[in-house]
């Protein structure tokens, strides 16, 4: 019978980092958390996303998979995700926030969504946000 995945989700798995020592290794100290999407990243070259999942466990990094929804067996075999691998569904939380109640400070993100990953206040307007309500649309700009 093939290993089962762990998949932490839902805040009765999401909620503590002891919670999250059940889904994989507690990053070593000094290590950089760099989180993979699953769906619309992963998910377009496996083969080549899983080799740079396994080059990256090396000690300086740990990789994990945080995903907005569950994820079944047979989709993560076939897309080659290891079955150690720590996988986070955040659900209706960002990913950011899951991944952190989880126990993980997530240093890169590889995701085609970087909108469900944290709020952007670049996505709302100039990054000075004093001036972001006073901004002219373009049309008001061009004439």
């Amino acid at each position: 019978m093939p290993q089962k995945y762990k998949i932490l989700a839902g805040p009765q798995d999401i909620a503590s980092p002891q919670a999250a020592a059940g889904g994989g290794s507690i990053p070593a100290a000094g290590s950089l958390i760099v989180a993979f999407d699953i769906d619309g990243t992963w998910s377009l070259d496996p083969p080549t996303w899983r080799k740079i999942y396994d080059l990256m466990y090396d000690g300086r990094w740990m990789p994990i998979i945080v995903t907005g929804s569950h994820q079944p067996e047979d989709k993560l075999r076939r897309l080659l995700v290891p079955v150690d691998a720590i996988i986070v569904v955040s659900g209706p939380l960002l990913k950011e926030e899951a991944a952190r109640r989880a126990g993980y400070k997530v240093a890169v993100w590889i995701d085609d969504m970087p909108g469900m990953i944290q709020e952007c206040r670049i996505l709302g307007g100039d990054l000075d946000s004093e001036n972001a309500p006073h901004q002219a649309t373009a049309s008001e700009k061009h004439g």
